[in-house]
This record gives C-alpha cells, structure tokens and sequence, in this order.
C-alpha cells in the first residue's frame, strides 16, 4: 500500500461530491468504482516513465490534475469573469488517464499489454464515455486533454482548463522525478535512486548543502560578504 492511500482515495471522493448535477456525479463514481478505485487498480502508475511512473502515481496525478483544474476554474471566474462549468472540469479531471491500467500488462507497468498495443486509452476512454452518455462537454474535455499531441484539440473553456491541469502536473511530477534522478547519479550515489515522488523530494534535501555554498559565493562576488 502506498503511504496515505485511504486518505487519498477519500479526497477523490470528496471532489466528486462537489460535483452538483446528480446523475453525472453517478456516471462519475461508476467509472472510478471500475477503475482507479478498485483494488485491482489502485496502486496503476500514470504512465510507463515519463511522469507519475510509480506505484500509486495514477492516483495521485487524478488528484493533483482536479486540484489544479479547480484552481484553475476559480482563477478565470475570480479574475476574467469566465463562467466555468465546474462539473465538466471536475468530472473530465477525474476521469481522462482512467483507462491507463488497461493499456499496460498486468504487474507490469512498464510494458503495454495486449489490448494497450492497438488501443490508446484516450481512444478506449472515449468510447466508454460515449457507451455511458456522458455529456458531449465531459467526452470533448477527456478527448481533448493532451492538447496539440491529442486527436483533437480542446474547443471549450473546460476542456482547456482540463488539459492545461494534465500538463502542468505531469510536466511537474516528470520534472522533479528526472532532477532526483540526476541529483542521485551525480551527488548521492547511496541508498535507493528516486522511483517514487516522496524519494524523489529527499534528493532535493541532499542538496542543501550546495544551494548553501552557492549562495554564499553568491554574495561573496557582489556583495563582498565574508571577505576576509
């Protein structure tokens, strides 16, 4: 089990619970139930290796990506004076990586399974989307969410707002996950090289003592600090 794993699986459900229109919040729960909710499932990355590429990494990245996508959504009504369809972003958030586990090999992560060979999960997402009569907003948002890179770009405000939040949590978590990694090649080079986000912040730590040094030559070059 990862650490914290109950509480998060609790906070997807509080997200879901601020979904206001009833019958999506249903359609919503019945597609987590079957996937990044059960136990089958639960612990799926979010990708083979380029972000949330550890046990529970699927989990998180939903998550962080509502988060971010609320945040988002506020902002542009806060600021702009956007009206947002609050249900679409969190019910399109949810849900867009959900059909992932389906495409890697089962206790393998790292390698596409059968099914995951000929069929993207955006394109099997989809068609589960449109089995279940989803709204057309929540299928554009989840058929949208990667942008330029996708099948189809993001037409709307919500399904903007839900592929800018996928790209800057997987951009992100990517990020820091390849730094500790280099981090530990060149500096660490003991211990266990940074698999999951929680080793991959220590390394970070590890570096204090440089950042430090750093500054502190910092000052010494334009301020004339600690000159003797």
């Amino acid at each position: 089990m990862c650490i914290g794993l109950e509480a998060k699986v609790e906070e997807i459900k509080n997200l879901l619970e601020k979904i206001k229109d009833i019958e999506l919040k249903k359609k919503t729960l019945d597609l987590l139930n079957l996937t990044i909710l059960n136990k089958n499932y639960i612990l799926s990355q979010a990708s083979k290796k380029v972000h949330h590429s550890y046990l529970g990494g699927l989990i998180d990245h939903t998550l962080s990506t509502t988060k971010i996508g609320l945040a988002i959504s506020e902002q542009l009504e806060d600021i702009y004076r956007c009206k947002v369809d609050i249900d679409v972003v969190i019910s399109s958030c949810l849900l867009h990586d959900i059909f992932k586990p389906f495409t890697y090999e089962e206790g393998d992560n790292t390698v596409n399974s059968p099914l995951g060979l000929y069929m993207e999960h955006l394109i099997l997402l989809t068609i589960k989307l449109t089995q279940n009569g989803f709204p057309f907003k929540v299928i554009h948002a989840v058929a949208a969410h990667h942008g330029d890179s996708g099948p189809v770009r993001p037409e709307t405000l919500e399904a903007m707002i839900v592929h800018l939040a996928d790209y800057v949590d997987s951009k992100l978590n990517g990020d820091i996950l390849r730094k500790a990694k280099t981090i530990y090649q060149e500096e660490v080079k003991t211990g266990t090289e940074p698999k999951d986000i929680l080793v991959a912040l220590e390394m970070f730590s590890k570096r204090a003592g440089k950042e430090n040094e750093a500054e502190k030559k910092f000052r010494e070059l334009f301020f004339n600090e600690n000159k003797n």
